[in-house]
């Protein structure tokens, strides 16, 4: 398929004015009268309906034709507002039309104009020499036009690539409109298509600049066979067309992807390898056989490249809004992989872009596949206009807030996006018959409406928690029950004007995806909205407890905050719904009942089945709609009055009882009396939440609010809380589940105990996932099949991860991922990559009418079908904490209201509190700000304590209450309790971001928890000192970024210092230069046994090691003494030898030596570190010997001592004095150096146009490592191995020197153009790579490394700290 550029006036333009008059045309042809085409196609069976969201998408896309079709001609245009098209959008346009008719996006009448004008148009079009349609027309007039849209009376020849499309979109045609067949065949009839068609082969015809005709062999690998099958179905015959010959194979990273073989070089024609033809060929005629294999080749090099670069790939040609205005973003194009370029094959790297025809074709044909989900998920709203998509996103700001746009809209792609959902619709059929289609997806159908749940059996148990309205197993099939009546409910009387809330609002306007998540949260609650007022729980049962209410009420002041309804809708909304509150009955006439019928306000057990007596009331309900309450007369006063009186009318008695919370159950005795039975209310989380809640109010609830000891179970290596450590007896079963823990974050922020328990969940939740590739999201769901009621715990009775029903049951083969969970996930921790990987994979599922779904189940990843408020109002909330970024709970300044002053006028009979002191306060730590119990507000949390489970699930000892608290550890297992590390004084770019989760990755996956030791080398159990020293930076690092946890930093850090305290060392009391990283055994540097540790020391490591303590000594000095009894075990002394310092090894003859270590630039930046510990070396620190060399014409200090004469070389690169800057902070005498270094290599840059940026480093390929100089042993520009030896074809743009330069020269542009270049070399799974070769044949260097990400780490956290290095506070 050719495609030519078009005049960039008409890019941007949207209308334009007809013209002149029709030419006369030198070929007619007799064509029928209108038709009418006629329903009932086998083309209308859609039998895999498109979701909302599709069909938004699928109008989005047809509106684009209906902004762009001709009157006139019926034709369309080939881009928006450009007049102009080929044979190949014409064919698109008729296949989109085609698709439009049948998904119900037109009419039949509509239909039939359009293409009864399209085919009336295309009869009268002039011919090429009057054989075939010229390459190009002018839409709007029908002319022949050369590919800047000027008249051609002549005509620039055909295209038979082009002719194909027009005629596989003809077949579908007649297929589906069988009326329009003959009138069809009349047209093919008039071309002489048996022209387009010699040797087997199809030809096109080009214009000679002698004003003759040369015939040219059309189409390569991809498009050729596409365009043959359609020729094929018309019944003319190209089998050499259809041929895959001639191809090779040509290794992708690592992917054998078939190329034709006849390159532009030998044919003047492009070989280029795209994602197009080959999804055409999957949605028209189905992929089989080779030709699958070969898409899935081409598809799968793509994904690598992802893997490879961190940046989404998805290639193909397309219009571009800037010049060339045309390329051809390929996988492979003559002899170059990646390459984009112009049909006259000029190269234009820059302009890559993520097609969005690719993505959303490469999701539709592999709906399954991850990776094609992420593409579709790039481009669906970012490219979405509402009149069309938009081509793509420039691949160089493709993960910017606002990515750059190729925003032009054509006709490729979105007909193509238009047909590829049709194929959707039609359950991935190919359109065209003949063809077995791939592999249908196994995701279900949009589900029906809900049946009716039966009524479970009544029960006496107290409401286990949030979403307790729930259904137990069913007793019997109903009988369906009369209609109910509503009551009439009254609401309150006006308030005032409505008005905005008055606590924190967002500081931006949302997101645009924002908005769409919140408004389709939202809609679950108009979907269920009572007239009394109330919002079922769930959506298949009329029922409300006050724990729902309050979800209710919540979501209420969210969405109103977020502006998504009106004030005006709010006002009615909360006023029908106090006025609801204070008409319901109540339980013992103290407080509301457990649950009510949201029609007639009675009371109603958890099956929905009327219970006039009641069954008793729940705290913890009581205290979520507390909460609530208190939001609503805080955030907006004008309510303060009637919320206050509304929690006056209830009774206080029982509910707080000895400072702690409790439930009240009506039972029935052996004599048949009805008995109310108090009990504590003891669910762990939720219980902590209704504290605070009740705390807001003035009561005391001491024992029930965060605090105290907790037993924990170890859980994927994280000690993860199962019940209090208090000796209390448990009326309930001992279940963990964050969703208590996540509300409380988002409500009232993470106080310093609350923080402890909760990073422990969610890293066992990342753990999990990290190990088993099962996501993880710990949540109570809601479903709308038996058992109804899903605790998906993290710890149930002892054992990991079962989910479990309401009464204990194991259902782990149904345990699901919670769509809320992940939602608030990302919301609290916003920077982890597992919060982010997780929301992406739950935040489309909804339904546009009901909100969001509950969740997915784990195992088959089928989307679990429930409709909660609970859920949908945690969205919510999420979506507005996200916004704000404060605790949705603000204090409520009012102290005058009527609720205190009932409690300053004394007992009132009522259980209020006793006095008006409020015992909880918001305090602030930094950028934090959590409430916290007062006696507790200046504190520090408690120790905890442990029990141990196995990876595996095992009996635990017994329960709590039948036996003592479990023993803390022996004090040389006992974790140090140690404040977390203040956050950097700078919000992180969005950029930045993504860079330190990328390189932290490599610390998860290289830190060996037996050791607590890292890696040198990805997936090797190997590390030098200096290793270890970028380790501990780096967790340093990652720490003061945010991107673990304290109780992770903690876990980590000490299980190192316990290694450290131990580590084998030689007789020389000195750090071996090597060690195996999982066992902490001696190495030599060759990676074999040293067990007497004969390899020696390295000065200039053990120097780089100390300097790394000494910086978390500095900002850990809970450490301090533990660090320090590291280093004693060490003879720095032995480091220092007449003011120089000395390394150590065997001679040739196995004795061991002493030498001078250390040349211009290493030596200053070791001699400084040891500095710190108190040993000076001072010759090496203040006396090198140097001289002066230029290179480049920059000056530059070298060492005096190089191989020649001293038998090691002067290397002088970058390494040790960025680290020395990051870290320690340069010393004015240095300035000059660094300054000159920088210089030099920018200057290299403007000389040569690459990038300059070396370093020392490891490589993916022999020798494995390098050192690349400015200057060595007498000459610049040098790449050495340690013995010397020169290796100059394997220069390389080092990543960590590129970051380094950006984060200590952040002013200076070379510096950002140097982090620009490396911000995408990584692996999103391995963490950054180690640079890229300058020769660009050998692409990236692959090696990942810990130098290299702990580099990055520390540049970003030095930037992060306005450039203060990273020794100082």
């Amino acid at each position: 398929m050719k495609k030519r550029p078009f005049p960039k006036q008409w890019i941007r333009f949207t209308a334009f004015v007809l013209v002149g008059v029709f030419c006369q045309f030198l070929f007619t042809v007799n064509y029928p009268k209108r038709t009418l085409a006629q329903a009932g196609s086998a083309c209308a069976a859609i039998t895999n309906p498109l979701t909302p969201e599709e069909q938004a998408y699928a109008q989005s896309a047809w509106n684009y034709f209906v902004d762009n079709s001709q009157p006139t001609t019926g034709f369309s245009n080939s881009a928006g507002g450009y007049p102009s098209g080929t044979l190949w959008d014409l064919g698109n346009y008729l296949t989109a039309m085609n698709a439009a008719r049948w998904m119900g996006l037109i009419d039949q009448a509509e239909f039939d104009q359009r293409l009864n004008t399209f085919l009336n148009g295309l009869s009268q079009i002039q011919l090429f020499e009057g054989k075939l349609p010229n390459k190009v027309y002018n839409s709007a007039t029908g002319e022949m036009v050369d590919y800047g849209n000027n008249p051609l009376p002549r005509g620039i020849g055909w295209s038979a690539l082009d002719i194909g499309r027009i005629l596989a979109a003809f077949h579908v045609l007649r297929t589906c409109h069988p009326q329009y067949s003959n009138w069809l065949q009349g047209l093919i009839d008039s071309w002489q298509v048996a022209l387009s068609v010699q040797d087997d082969m199809l030809y096109g015809a080009t214009v000679l600049p002698d004003d003759s005709t040369l015939l040219v062999q059309e189409g390569r690998l991809g498009y050729e066979e596409y365009a043959a099958r359609g020729y094929q179905l018309w019944g003319f015959n190209a089998p050499k067309a259809l041929a895959f010959d001639p191809y090779q194979f040509v290794d992708i990273y690592g992917v054998q992807i078939p190329v034709d073989t006849r390159t532009y070089q030998e044919t003047n024609a492009n070989n280029y390898v795209v994602s197009e033809s080959y999804i055409l060929e999957a949605i028209e005629f189905g992929l089989n056989g080779e030709l699958a294999d070969y898409a899935n080749r081409v598809f799968e090099a793509q994904k690598r490249r992802f893997e490879d670069t961190g940046l989404l790939t998805a290639v193909s040609e397309d219009n571009i809004n800037q010049a060339p205005y045309f390329l051809y973003s390929t996988v492979y194009s003559n002899g170059v992989p990646w390459a984009v370029i112009t049909e006259a094959n000029e190269l234009h790297p820059e302009l890559r872009t993520l097609s969005t025809k690719a993505a959303f074709g490469w999701h539709y044909v592999y709906p399954e596949n991850d990776y094609a989900k992420r593409l579709f998920d790039q481009v669906k709203d970012t490219c979405n206009s509402g009149r069309g998509f938009y081509a793509g996103i420039y691949e160089s700001g493709l993960y910017q807030p606002q990515p750059p746009l190729n925003d032009i809209l054509t006709g490729n792609t979105n007909g193509l996006l238009v047909e590829i959902l049709y194929y959707k619709a039609r359950g991935y059929q190919p359109l065209i018959a003949g063809s077995a289609p791939p592999s249908p997806p196994s995701s279900p159908a949009p589900p029906a409406p809900p049946a009716t749940l039966p009524p479970p059996a009544a029960t006496d148990q107290p409401s286990p928690a949030a979403a307790a309205a729930a259904s137990p197993p069913p007793t019997a099939a109903p009988i369906e029950p009369p209609p109910t009546t509503a009551v009439a409910i009254a609401p309150v009387a006006p308030v005032g004007q409505p008005r905005p809330s008055s606590c924190p609002l967002p500081e931006q306007p949302l997101r645009i995806t924002d908005e769409r998540y919140a408004k389709n949260a939202w809609n679950y609650f108009d979907a269920n909205y009572q007239p009394t007022g109330l919002v079922n729980d769930r959506s298949d049962m009329n029922g409300a407890t006050l724990w729902g209410l309050g979800d209710y009420l919540a979501a209420l002041h969210a969405a109103q905050t977020l502006g998504i309804i009106s004030a005006e809708k709010f006002d009615q909304r909360v006023r029908q719904l106090l006025g609801a509150l204070r008409q319901m009955p109540l339980f013992a006439g103290e407080l509301p009942h457990r649950s009510y019928d949201t029609l007639t306000l009675n009371p109603i057990d958890y099956g929905g089945n009327d219970d006039a007596i009641g069954n008793g009331w729940s705290g913890l309900d009581v205290g979520r709609l507390m909460a609530a309450l208190h939001v609503l007369k805080t955030c907006h006063p004008e309510y303060a009055d009637v919320v206050d009186t509304t929690a006056l009318d209830w009774s206080y008695l029982r509910v707080v009882r000895n400072g702690q919370l409790s439930n009240a159950v009506l039972r029935e005795d052996a004599n048949g009396r009805s008995r109310i039975r108090v009990n504590p209310s003891q669910l762990l989380g939720y219980e902590e939440y209704a504290a605070r809640a009740f705390q807001l109010w003035g009561f005391d609830v001491s024992r029930s609010a965060v605090g105290g000891q907790y037993q924990r179970a170890e859980v994927e290596g994280q000690p993860v809380p199962v019940q209090r450590a208090d000796g209390r007896r448990r009326q309930e079963k001992l279940n963990t589940i964050s969703t208590p823990f996540i509300l409380y974050g988002l409500e009232f922020g993470f106080d310093p105990q609350m923080r402890s328990l909760v990073d422990a969940i969610f890293s066992a939740e990342k753990a999990r996932y990290q190990r088993t590739g099962t996501f993880s999201a710990s949540g109570t769901t809601l479903i709308d099949q038996d058992p109804y009621v899903i605790h998906n715990t993290i710890v149930a009775d002892g054992q990991p991860w079962p989910a479990v029903t309401e009464s204990g049951t194991d259902v782990s083969e149904m345990r699901l991922v919670s769509t809320a969970v992940a939602f608030a996930y990302f919301t609290l921790f916003p920077n982890d990559p597992y919060s982010q990987e997780l929301w992406q994979a739950t935040l489309d599922l909804y339904n546009p009418l009901l909100g969001y779904y509950e969740g997915f189940y784990e195992q088959s990843r089928r989307t679990a079908i429930g409709f909660t408020g609970g859920t949908n109002s945690l969205i919510l909330q999420a979506l507005l904490h996200k916004v704000t970024q404060q605790p949705l709970i603000q204090p409520h300044s009012d102290r005058a209201s009527p609720w205190w002053q009932a409690i300053r006028q004394g007992d009132s009979g009522q259980g209020l509190p006793e006095t008006d002191t409020l015992p909880i306060e918001m305090v602030s730590q930094g950028r934090d700000r959590y409430w916290v119990s007062t006696d507790q507000a200046s504190s520090a949390p408690p120790a905890t304590e442990d029990l141990t489970l196995s990876a595996e699930p095992a009996p635990l000892p017994p329960p709590a209450g039948t036996a003592t608290a479990i023993a803390s550890p022996s004090p040389d297992q006992e974790t140090v309790a140690v404040a977390s590390a203040p956050s950097p004084p700078a919000d992180l770019s969005v950029m930045d971001k993504i860079a330190a989760q990328r390189a932290w990755k490599f610390f998860e996956n290289n830190w060996n928890a037996t050791t607590g030791l890292v890696n040198a080398v990805d997936n090797l159990a190997w590390s030098t000192v200096w290793d270890q020293g970028s380790a501990l930076l780096g967790l340093h690092a990652a720490r003061q970024l945010d991107l673990i946890s304290a109780s992770d930093f903690n876990r980590r850090l000490e299980r190192c210092l316990q290694t450290l305290t131990t580590l084998p060392l030689p007789e020389t009391a000195l750090p071996n230069k090597a060690y195996n990283t999982a066992t902490a055994a001696m190495y030599t540097l060759s990676n074999t046994p040293d067990p007497q540790g004969r390899s020696g020391w390295s000065a200039l490591d053990i120097c780089r090691f100390l300097i790394s303590l000494k910086v978390l000594q500095t900002h850990y000095p809970d450490y301090s003494d533990r660090i320090e009894q590291v280093v004693r075990r060490f003879d720095l002394s032995a480091l220092v030898s007449e003011g120089w310092l000395v390394g150590s090894g065997l001679d040739q003859q196995g004795n061991r030596q002493t030498w001078q270590e250390g040349r211009l630039g290493y030596e200053q930046y070791a001699a400084a570190g040891l500095l710190l510990w108190g040993q000076a070396a001072t010759n090496a620190l203040y006396a090198p010997p140097i001289e002066s060399v230029t290179v480049d014409g920059v000056a530059l200090n070298v060492d005096q001592r190089d191989r020649a004469n001293s038998g090691a070389s002067n290397y002088l690169t970058n390494d040790p004095y960025f680290f020395w800057g990051l870290e320690l902070g340069w010393p004015e005498a240095v300035q000059p150096q660094v300054e000159a270094l920088l210089q030099v290599q920018q200057q290299r840059y403007a000389r040569t146009q690459i990038l300059t940026a070396l370093n020392e480093d490891a490589l993916d390929r022999p020798p494995y490592f390098l050192y690349y100089c400015v200057y060595a042993d007498g000459n610049s520009w040098r790449v050495l191995t340690s013995q010397g030896v020169s290796h100059p074809d394997l220069k390389f743009l080092s990543t960590k020197a590129a970051f380094a330069w950006s984060a200590l020269k952040a002013g200076d542009p070379y510096g950002q153009t140097l982090r620009q270049a490396v911000q995408n070399l990584a692996d999103e799974n391995r963490g950054y790579l180690s640079g890229r070769y300058e020769d660009p044949q050998l692409g990236p260097n692959r090696a990942i490394n810990v130098n290299t990400n702990a580099a990055v780490l520390e540049s970003l956290l030095y930037h992060a700290r306005g450039g203060r290095p990273l020794i100082q506070l």
